[in-house]
């Protein structure tokens, strides 16, 4: 801010200031503008003309005394004028992280820690308690480019930043001496009118022990001489004050002398400010001395540096918390205003401003969480859910307690009807997947028939009956898949003509000659006479008879069918020697592709030719061709015998290239045909959590327990299921009937004694409960810690989601336990493992447990670094069960320190892994295989190897190699093994490991990854 002269000219200016008529940045560019015209011109008529002032508000403000300020009844007044004209305060522009911190007793003040140029963090502000303020002492040091670092200590820290702009330089000093020196009593221009001095105290030693008594009030200022007077305040002058000492032995100027060498020649405002109140008494004693004029004239200039410094703090004040109201954050711009010392206000004329500024804020936060509600109902109106959610989160930057904790129950309904909103969704996708399916089965039906009915009629030799039956079918049906069909079959049937056409043809050449012929019904001796118009003409006795060419025998048309392949071809499809034609017209390409084709869609050739098509399945499954293998378990379906076999391959085709619907939908037809084996089942376990269908797989398994309730596997994948979306009473009903079956293995339902804990509750006593987005968090904490953490664990989601943003079901829940301390968490780790939490390499903070997807941990100092780190394991297994542990446990160690935009250094693990790599605890080979029971199995090893894994990690992405990972990952939802992803991103042919390896480790070693 620039300075603004207290002066004659502008104190209509100032009062109109103080009343919130008008910003600092008008009247500075007013006073600009004044001073430029060599103050020619009144300030006045500049505010009027700027369009700032109406000439009614100056003569108001002439009337009420130019200079003076509003009481504080007209100031409210004109702040609910204000607030009325502004209607709901305007959405910020921008979010800022954070939630605003509940207001309390304790004193907020600003550190002095500014941000770098470009950052658009505000001041770190600390509570410290009034009884126990501890004060920093501030300094500035030179650095290069002329930029000024500001070092505050604090509580045996130092914090340090950089501050490129010069003109803040004021700021970052009043921000460090305000934040742990009060300010005691300040007189001058805010207390007396220029052209005034400050009165002298009745009684000096009430005011020695009570200085902060001395109020005048502008009511009761005394005249001072002239001389006294200093109208022209320029705040950079008043900041840089000199005093000097009074050469002489009175008791008088010792004292005074002893201010000026406490304070030095050139004193500081915070020392300025220490010391007034001894000036005070000593400018009233000094009264009709020969000093007077000397102690006045410097106990002015005090007075002015004091005040200039509660000016510029005002402005600092009003900056940061007009900010922070622009970014949302209401609650923290109301208590910015706490850092502003009352001590230095005696007659309240800014405590005035700021309590109508606070006044003001508050009604524009609650004004904009008014608008936010209409808009979010708006948007649920409309369906979008889950931008009503978002949009609901902003207002929890708002801060204020009541407006947080209406707003956290308005986000947990939201987010509750955003799951019933994709169950419903889920139900929708289901229910039109299962109607296409319908359709298709309907449609194939048809086509198979009309396919059949097509041969048979073309084996009878019924070439018109053939044309009769495609027009009608032509006329009664339309679209897919019967206009492909009905094209193939054009192409078949004219292929057969142009067959019988070569046959007519070879036959011409025997024109009148005996030949013996095969019919379908005989063999005849004929006397050929021609062929024409597809009829063989012969004669008998002189007579002219005819005979359909349509009705030679296939022996006869091979015999006929003359040099051409494709009919050749034919003429062995008519033969129904399926095997001789295709091997034929795999030599001719385009032109035999509709026989081949027909051929291989036939019923008859299937079931003829099962073995020859299973063993084609199978190498296209061991090559990877998926899409192919897929096409010829689709023809075995149509064979009654090879129906089941064909399904359960199918599925599992479906599921390697990803088309988990599919498998759902495959494994439910083989439980509708009462066939359960322990491989659908992890079909169609792996499948339902990859694709949005968990209802869908609820409702198989339901329906395959009431068809084949004797059967202990389906129960147990029940019981599984139920828990993993905590349905226990559920669960505990189906493990309740699987255990009355021969068979029943309590292995098939997971640890059953999970199920015994769950029932019985993870806390005793009041828990509180919050669900925000996908997180269902509960905790014995209190409700605003609950909040917290959902809302905490709803950002780290976002992270998680940047660096593996892959297809997931939206109907799946996250849920989070918090226990109060550590005692309790304790006790329900070791009900859950039966193992202590704190044995092993270290103290558990927190854990995950794949079987019922719960995170859990208790509130402790590491809590939300270690909840980062689990929470990712909870992500990554409603992808990939059972992932490696290198992949799991070191990027989950990746998020201890990095956000999804920034990888940083986790210097913890990197000296692990240096330590371990030196050890030679594992090499690259054996940790990328290596399995849960071996990384388990030594725990003096295990803590190296998460700094192992990390740093391997680290490393691939800080060298631009993050593609590797990405891979990796992708074979792991595949289905693929550890030791098949190995193989399919580190194996012979894709990497030179052994090089990698030295590459890697000479980076631990020289700690230089990039």
């Amino acid at each position: 801010m620039g300075q603004i002269p207290k002066d004659q000219k502008s104190t209509l200016g100032i009062a109109a200031l103080q009343r919130n008529l008008i910003n600092q940045k008008q009247l500075m560019e007013c006073l600009n503008l004044q001073r430029a015209s060599g103050t020619e011109v009144s300030l006045e008529r500049i505010l009027v003309q700027k369009g700032y002032l109406t000439r009614q508000q100056v003569q108001e403000l002439a009337k009420a005394g130019v200079g003076t300020t509003k009481t504080r009844d007209l100031e409210k007044k004109k702040a609910v004028t204000r607030s009325k004209q502004a209607g709901t305060a305007p959405r910020p522009q921008m979010e800022r992280p954070g939630t605003a911190v509940p207001k309390s007793r304790v004193r907020k003040q600003p550190t002095g820690v500014f941000p770098e140029k470009g950052e658009t963090k505000r001041p770190t502000r600390k509570r410290v308690h009034r009884a126990t303020e501890i004060r920093p002492a501030v300094g500035t040091t030179k650095t290069k480019k002329g930029r000024t670092r500001v070092t505050a200590k604090k509580q045996g820290k130092w914090e340090e930043v950089s501050q490129t702009d010069p003109g803040k330089n004021r700021a970052i000093m009043l921000g460090g001496l305000f934040a742990g020196i009060p300010v005691f009593l300040l007189l001058g221009y805010l207390i007396l009118k220029p052209g005034s001095p400050p009165p002298p105290p009745q009684n000096p030693e009430i005011v020695q022990n009570k200085p902060d008594l001395v109020r005048p009030t502008q009511k009761e200022t005394p005249p001072v001489d002239e001389e006294f007077s200093d109208p022209v305040i320029d705040r950079e002058a008043a900041k840089s004050i000199r005093l000097t000492q009074i050469p002489d032995n009175s008791d008088l100027a010792r004292r005074w002398n002893q201010i000026v060498d406490s304070l030095g020649r050139s004193p500081k405002p915070v020392d300025t400010a220490r010391t007034i109140s001894s000036a005070t008494i000593l400018l009233a004693e000094s009264k009709g001395t020969k000093y007077e004029s000397h102690i006045q004239r410097s106990y002015l200039d005090m007075v002015r540096q004091v005040n200039a410094y509660a000016e510029e703090m005002y402005e600092f004040i009003a900056e940061q918390a007009d900010s922070l109201a622009k970014a949302g954050k209401y609650a923290d711009a109301v208590n910015a205003w706490d850092w502003f010392p009352t001590i230095v206000d005696p007659n309240e004329i800014f405590q005035d401003r700021i309590s109508a500024t606070k006044s003001q804020t508050r009604e524009n936060g609650f004004a904009f969480y008014a608008n936010l509600k209409s808009e979010s109902k708006a948007l649920v109106d409309s369906g979008k859910i889950e931008e009503a959610r978002r949009l609901m989160m902003t207002a929890l930057e708002i801060g204020f307690p009541q407006v947080t904790e209406e707003a956290y129950g308005e986000i947990s309904k939201l987010s509750d009807l955003e799951h019933k909103a994709a169950r419903d969704a889920e139900a929708d996708a289901i229910a039109e997947y299962e109607a296409e399916i319908r359709a298709q089965k309907e449609s194939s039906s048809i086509v198979e028939t009309m396919r059949a009915r097509f041969w048979q009629l073309v084996s009878e030799r019924k070439r018109d009956a053939v044309a009769s039956f495609l027009r009608t079918e032509k006329a009664s049906r339309s679209g897919e898949p019967f206009h492909s069909e009905f094209v193939l079959l054009d192409k078949v049937l004219s292929r057969i003509d142009t067959l019988f056409k070569a046959a007519g043809t070879s036959l011409t050449s025997k024109r009148g000659r005996s030949v013996t012929l095969s019919f379908l019904d005989q063999v005849r001796t004929l006397r050929l006479k021609d062929v024409r118009n597809g009829k063989i003409v012969h004669t008998v006795d002189g007579r002219e008879l005819t005979e359909d060419l349509w009705q030679l025998h296939s022996e006869e048309l091979l015999k006929l069918s003359g040099s051409n392949p494709l009919n050749k071809a034919c003429a062995y499809l008519m033969a129904d020697e399926f095997d001789e034609a295709l091997s034929i017209l795999e030599d001719e390409g385009d032109s035999g592709e509709s026989l081949s084709t027909f051929i291989e869609r036939s019923g008859s050739y299937v079931a003829k030719n099962a073995d020859k098509i299973r063993e084609k399945a199978r190498t296209y499954e061991k090559e990877g061709d998926y899409d192919q293998a897929i096409r010829a378990w689709s023809k075995l379906i149509s064979v009654p015998d090879l129906r089941a076999e064909a399904l359960l391959a199918r599925a599992n085709a479906y599921y390697e290239s990803q088309n988990f619907v599919a498998a759902v939908f495959d494994v439910q037809q083989l439980f509708e045909m009462n066939v359960v084996s322990r491989k659908s089942i992890d079909i169609l376990n792996q499948s339902y959590e990859r694709s949005a269908l968990i209802t869908k797989a609820v409702q198989i398994y339901e329906r395959a327990a009431r068809k084949m309730p004797e059967d202990p596997k389906i129960l147990g994948a029940l019981v599984s299921l139920y828990m993993k979306i905590h349905e226990y009473d559920k669960a505990r009903a189906a493990l309740e009937q699987a255990k009355k079956l021969k068979g029943w293995d309590d292995s098939l339902g997971g640890p059953i004694h999970l199920l015994n804990i769950a029932e019985q509750g993870a806390f005793s006593g009041k828990t509180y409960k919050m669900l925000i987005d996908r997180y269902e968090v509960e905790s014995n904490v209190d409700q605003p810690y609950t909040n917290k953490i959902a809302t905490f664990m709803g950002k780290v989601y976002k992270m998680y989601e940047k660096v593996f943003p892959y297809k997931k079901n939206e109907n799946l829940r996250f849920f989070v336990k918090i226990f109060r301390n550590e005692s309790e968490f304790q006790t329900y780790f070791k009900r859950v493992t039966g193992q202590d939490a704190a044995g092993g390499a270290g103290k558990v903070v927190a854990y995950y447990m794949p079987i019922t997807k719960e995170l859990v941990g208790w509130k402790g100092s590491d809590l939300l670094e270690t909840l980062q780190h689990e929470g990712l394991h909870q992500f990554i297994d409603f992808y990939v069960d059972d992932c490696p542990m290198w992949f799991n446990e070191g990027f989950a160690c990746i998020f201890e320190t990095s956000t999804a935009d920034r990888t940083k250094m986790n210097r913890e693990r990197h000296n692990l892994a240096k330590a371990g790599i030196a050890r030679k605890m594992t090499s690259l080979r054996d940790l990328l295989l290596m399995s849960r029971r071996e990384w388990n199995s030594d725990s003096n090893k295990t803590v190296f190897y998460y700094g192992i894994s990390w740093s391997f990690i680290y490393y691939l992405i800080k060298q631009g190699k993050r593609d590797m990972l990405d891979k990796y990952f992708e074979e792991l939802m595949k289905g693929r093994t550890g030791r098949q992803a190995f193989d399919a991103v580190f194996g012979p042919g894709k990497v030179n490991l052994a090089e990698l390896e030295a590459k890697w480790k000479l980076a631990v070693f020289n700690d230089r990854y990039e």
